[in-house]
């Protein structure tokens, strides 16, 4: 417990000090488009959907222009504050590993790049399975294990072990330069300096960070009664995973039914 505490702070702070970046217009159009290879019906009209580590809830605004009905939850009070602010989003502030939702909440949970930042991944992916209703969907993105990416983490650990991630504001223009052309291609637009430092200190000076295999998760979200749809690599540092909520499970109704209003949980 006292691990999970610490590491929820640390957490929390990084990401209080220095946001995931904020892509406005562009990210939510390129998440819109890409919305479609997981869920492919034209329409998403009515479907409740969870984005756990919603950040400014830029993938809860592009799953809202389909026809959803988003929730955002953010860790820190300052993501939930401008999604709910600025993007007119349902964000609260809420840990991952303890979600204040009844069972069978939703029709779609997601967390993309979130779980392998909490101290149990597994609790939060039974979180996402408790929370999504029978025959509903978990979209999924953690590091993947045996990656360049994976090696470029472990490298850095005496780079996190003698600076804080405010060093982040001090690196030089030349080496933002270098790292600019691979990361606008992973997001897949252009960024400015402020955005290249943020993606920078949520790579390489996040306080915590795991690294999995697709059999691994496959089993362990197998044994929570998710049922894999869709999985894929992305580029040298991460997988997707789709899973679907065995409808076999007789816990909970479907999201309609149960979930109420979600301002209660505020």
């Amino acid at each position: 417990v006292n691990r999970e505490a610490h590491l929820r702070s640390a957490t929390r702070t990084h990401y209080e000090a220095v946001p995931f970046f904020c892509g406005g217009d562009k990210r939510v159009q390129n998440c819109r488009s890409r919305s479609f290879r997981f869920f492919p019906e034209e329409a998403l009209d009515g479907l409740r959907v969870l984005d756990i580590g919603a950040s400014y809830g830029e993938v809860a605004l592009a799953l809202r222009d389909r026809g959803a009905e988003p929730v955002c939850v953010d860790l820190t009070y300052r993501a939930a504050a401008y999604a709910r602010k600025f993007n007119r989003i349902n964000a609260i502030q809420a840990d991952a590993l303890r979600l204040p939702f009844a069972d069978s909440c939703f029709d779609i949970t997601i967390a993309v790049g979130v779980l392998h930042h909490t101290a149990d991944h597994l609790v939060g992916l039974k979180e996402m399975a408790r929370v999504t209703r029978p025959g509903g969907r978990a979209l999924i993105f953690l590091y993947s294990a045996f990656t360049p990416y994976h090696g470029l983490y472990r490298l850095s650990h005496p780079l996190r072990r003698v600076t804080s991630v405010s060093s982040v504001s001090r690196i030089p223009p030349w080496v933002l330069g270098l790292v600019r052309p691979p990361t606008e291609f992973v997001v897949g637009q252009r960024l400015n300096a402020e955005q290249i430092k943020s993606l920078v200190a949520d790579q390489f000076w996040t306080p915590h960070a795991t690294f999995h295999t697709k059999r691994a998760i496959v089993r362990d979200a197998q044994n929570l009664g998710l049922r894999l749809c869709l999985t894929r690599p992305s580029y040298c540092y991460g997988r997707w995973f789709l899973f679907r909520r065995d409808s076999t499970v007789s816990r909970g109704t479907p999201a309609s039914d149960e979930c109420g209003d979600v301002d209660s949980c505020r």
